[in-house]
Formats: C-alpha cells, sequence, structure tokens
C-alpha cells in the first residue's frame, strides 16, 4: 500500500483532526475580505465626502480677486504706455513739419 502525503494525512499524523486546518484557513479569509471591504468603504466614504463638500469659495474668490488686480495693473500700464507713444509720436510731427525731412532734401545729395 502506498501511503500519499496530503493535508489530511500530515493532520492524522500529527495528532491533530482532518478538518482543523480549514477552518483556520476559512477564518483567515473571512478576516481578510472583512480587512478588504473596511478599507474600500472607507475610501469610498472619504471621497463621497470631498465629492459633497463642493467647492471651497473662499479660494476661488481670492483668485478672482487676484487676477482682477492683476488685469488692473496691467490695464493701467499699457494706458501709461500708449500716453508715452502718443506724446512721442506728437513731438515727431511737430519737429518733421517744421524743419522739413530729418534725412535731407533729395536735391542735396
Amino acid at each position: 500500500m502506498t501511503t500519499r502525503t496530503t493535508s489530511v494525512a500530515l493532520a492524522k499524523r500529527a495528532g491533530a483532526a482532518p478538518g482543523a486546518a480549514a477552518p483556520n484557513r476559512i477564518l483567515g479569509k473571512i478576516i481578510m475580505h472583512s480587512t478588504l471591504k473596511t478599507i474600500v468603504l472607507a475610501s469610498l466614504g472619504v471621497a463621497t465626502a470631498q465629492a459633497l463638500a463642493g467647492p471651497d469659495w473662499d479660494v476661488i474668490h481670492r483668485a478672482r480677486t487676484t487676477a482682477q488686480h492683476a488685469t488692473a495693473s496691467a490695464s493701467a500700464a499699457k494706458e501709461a504706455q500708449l500716453a508715452r507713444c502718443d506724446e512721442m509720436m506728437k513731438q515727431m510731427d511737430s519737429g518733421a513739419t517744421g524743419s522739413g525731412s530729418p534725412k535731407g532734401s533729395p536735391e542735396s545729395k
């Protein structure tokens, strides 16, 4: 007769009941599944809470205010630059009409 080395045979040799290893394995699976379920449900709860909380309106208002100030200062700088450009153009126009062409007349060449 050949001897088969299975978990039941090993359990019999060790003096334990043949079904003693099975309940421990089942209990381990139950614990693992309940731990996994707990982790998944906690993660879903956190994600749901964040989704239902809505936007942070204080941050949004601060960003809008900052953007408006930046736009206002940029437009003020642009207006100042245009005013300087207009002054320079007026100076060039007034100087060009009074003294003729800045390069001289073509006949003098």
